[in-house]
């Protein structure tokens, strides 16, 4: 039983997913299954049974993944460095912003009296003195609550805006390019995200608080110690993961810092172990800001492999400062650790996959022949994707959803739960697209189809009769 449950769940757990989504559906697992299968049982199965060293790599960085401080997020944001940019930008008519960008805009200068430079360096200024309070337990006024939420929100749309020119001016027909900057973009885009959950919290006098393990927080504090005691400590793999887990919720090291460090420790060992091995050693290793290596015999072979300048070699140890390293450098596409002597070359399908959650990425990348020419990959992403922007440009596009390539398309975006206008969706109601027969299954079996596609089709086939 537990094998098959296992199984079913890596089918699941999508490494083109966040570790934050990842570790939610791992407490899942634990909690729909508390009371009839012990813990020990389905974690060896996890650990032991992945289907490959990259999703156990995966699965590992789910359970080591953390919610940062409420209060770093919010000293990062009121230092306001790109919503400076975008203040400026508009009030010197110098750059072009969406409807929404202006929404945010006009929103903080009437509720935050902001009109000028000079007061976003005020605001930055009171937004720390409020900071402090927070920390010292004194609570903000309501007005003061949604000034520093909204602030926050700015900061966030300043981000997204940034990490959206990068993806719209990346040459999308250069792959390696591509592979280089999806890291950062993944990252960009959820710390972005994470503003914007911070804000809210901000905005509805809600509590903030210090860093917690994803994995902790989705369980609750009191369910996550309950689930450790019942863990067989006497068994070496259950134990050493434990290890790895504690150490985590001590340090809350960022996961794109942590799997670097994993590619160093990779290339140390000649890739021999496994990624248990490699992110245990990576985390003792490393604290916060950096890392502290031994190297021994490997100085000359390291140095030569990895020239950065936030890496020093002294005598025969190796000292990173992540804050002024190229992080991208040493870990994958798929926020992976890398083979550094042997580095992956990435098909076309894999950096599409992972490029999943960056809209305007996509929406460059299918414009792309190298990746609509490919067989059912268009018809992938209109199956799974959520986005309505990716979906509309796949819907408004003719040769995405046509020809013998992409003939499934049209049936993809049909049975896709997002809800596009049903105006477009109305011309791949049509044999054209979508033949008779499929369109009388849909209406036989209409599971996970919208109500009025299905009503739709009825009516379709009904006039043809």
């Amino acid at each position: 039983m537990v094998d098959k449950l296992v199984a079913d769940f890596y089918k699941k757990l999508g490494t083109s997913e966040t570790f934050a989504e990842g570790a939610e559906k791992l407490a899942k697992l634990f909690i729909r299954y508390e009371e009839s299968v012990e813990p020990t049982e389905i974690l060896l199965q996890l650990l032991e049974k992945a289907p490959s060293p990259a999703q156990l790599e995966y699965l590992i960085y789910c359970f080591m993944d953390s919610r940062e401080s409420d209060y770093d997020i919010i000293l990062y944001s009121t230092r306001f460095k790109r919503l400076r940019k975008v203040f400026n930008g508009i009030l010197s008519n110098s750059v072009q912003l969406s409807d929404e960008a202006y929404h945010i805009y006009n929103t903080i200068s009437v509720v935050c009296k902001i009109g000028s430079m000079e007061a976003i360096s005020i605001a930055s200024q009171v937004a720390a003195g409020w900071l402090q309070r927070l920390k010292q337990g004194a609570p903000l006024t309501t007005r003061e609550y949604l000034q520093l939420g909204l602030l926050i929100k700015g900061e966030a749309m300043a981000l997204k805006m940034q990490s959206d020119w990068i993806s719209t001016n990346t040459d999308a027909y250069n792959m390696r390019k591509m592979a280089h900057l999806l890291p950062l973009l993944s990252s960009t885009d959820e710390l972005s995200q994470r503003m914007v959950e911070t804000a809210d919290k901000l905005s509805e006098n809600l509590p903030v608080g210090e860093p917690v393990l994803t994995f902790e927080y989705t369980l609750k504090p009191d369910q996550f110690f309950k689930w450790m005691k019942k863990l067989r400590k006497d068994i070496p793999v259950v134990a050493t993961f434990l290890r790895m887990l504690l150490q985590q919720r001590t340090k809350m090291i960022a996961l794109s810092r942590l799997a670097a460090v994993t590619s160093i420790i990779r290339f140390l060992n000649d890739d021999r172990g496994s990624p248990l091995d490699w992110i245990g050693n990576a985390l003792e290793k490393s604290t916060k800001k950096g890392f502290q290596i031994e190297l021994g015999n490997s100085v000359r072979r390291m140095s030569a492999m990895l020239h950065d300048d936030g890496v020093i070699y002294h005598e025969s140890i190796m000292c990173g400062n992540f804050s002024s390293m190229v992080l991208s450098n040493l870990i994958g596409p798929d926020r992976l650790s890398l083979s550094l002597d042997n580095k992956k070359e990435y098909t076309i399908q894999e950096l599409v996959m992972m490029g999943m959650r960056n809209d305007t990425l996509m929406c460059r990348l299918l414009d792309n022949p190298k990746v609509y020419n490919v067989p059912r990959l268009v018809e992938h992403i209109a199956r799974t994707s959520r986005s309505p922007v990716v979906l509309t440009t796949i819907a408004n596009t003719p040769v995405l959803h046509s020809g013998l390539i992409n003939g499934g398309v049209p049936l993809a975006l049909i049975c896709n739960p997002t809800h596009l206008p049903l105006n477009m969706l109305r011309q791949f109601i049509n044999p054209r697209f979508i033949s008779l027969n499929d369109m009388r299954l849909i209406v036989k079996a209409p599971y996970g189809v919208r109500n009025d596609i299905v009503n739709e089709i009825k009516n379709f086939i009904e006039r043809k009769q």
